[in-house]
């Protein structure tokens, strides 16, 4: 394929028009194929090199603002679509453009309190089905002091609360040792009861238990 001299003269012209472009042409350009982070880096640059350039701060102060709005809503997209982890990286993409953006500053603090609500959930939900309700619980307490409208922590404290609920009145008995249990003048009936319940066993009674239990004869 031989090249005419006016396609030489076409490449020549196109490159001189794009060595020429300003620096505002280039962030512009930069910013309409989505690459925010380089086009707000051409203009602050641009603006470092050229300080007294009113009009150019100026711009690079609306470019900026835009970079952000558009990271702030895809983040928020992402968010929605419970991708948190790149939410949080959008978010901070265009806190890098506009640092002082006080709403991305709390939405990322906001998600970051999530993902870790929902790591102390996962562990908390293995605890729960470990039977570790103390610590199940300890977890979910943090995890709703960060998040309080967490749906996942919620539901996982109403699962323990009720494994709480069932464990309510029983004997929790962690040590293979033996257990000694002292029914000295009590009630035969009475002390069977308390067995039942301690251990959940439901206990049938002869009409005719009545009295206190045997006391037992020392060894000899």
């Amino acid at each position: 394929m031989k090249f005419t001299p006016i396609l030489y003269a076409g490449a020549a012209l196109a490159m001189l028009f794009a060595g020429c472009a300003s620096p505002s042409q280039k962030a512009d350009s930069l910013a309409q194929k989505g690459d925010w982070t380089q086009a707000v880096a051409e203009l602050r640059r641009a603006a470092a090199e050229a300080p007294e350039d009113v009009e150019l701060r100026s711009r690079l102060a609306r470019l900026e603002l835009e970079a952000a709005e558009h990271h702030y809503a895809k983040g928020t997209v992402l968010r929605q679509k419970g991708f948190l982890e790149g939410a949080i990286a959008e978010y901070r993409q265009g806190l890098e453009a506009m640092p002082e953006n006080e709403k991305l500053a709390a939405v990322v603090k906001e998600c970051e309190a999530e993902r870790e609500a929902t790591s102390l959930t996962h562990e908390a939900t293995l605890l729960l089905d470990a039977g570790k309700l103390e610590g199940a619980r300890q977890s979910l307490d943090k995890a709703l002091a960060l998040a309080p409208e967490n749906a996942e922590a919620r539901a996982a404290m109403l699962k323990l609360e009720e494994e709480e609920g069932q464990g309510a009145g029983t004997l929790a008995l962690k040590s293979k040792e033996p257990v000694s249990l002292n029914f000295k003048n009590s009630e035969a009936r009475a002390a069977f009861e308390f067995l039942g319940k301690s251990f959940g066993v439901n206990m049938i009674f002869d009409e005719g238990i009545k009295g206190s239990l045997p006391r037992s004869r020392p060894r000899t």
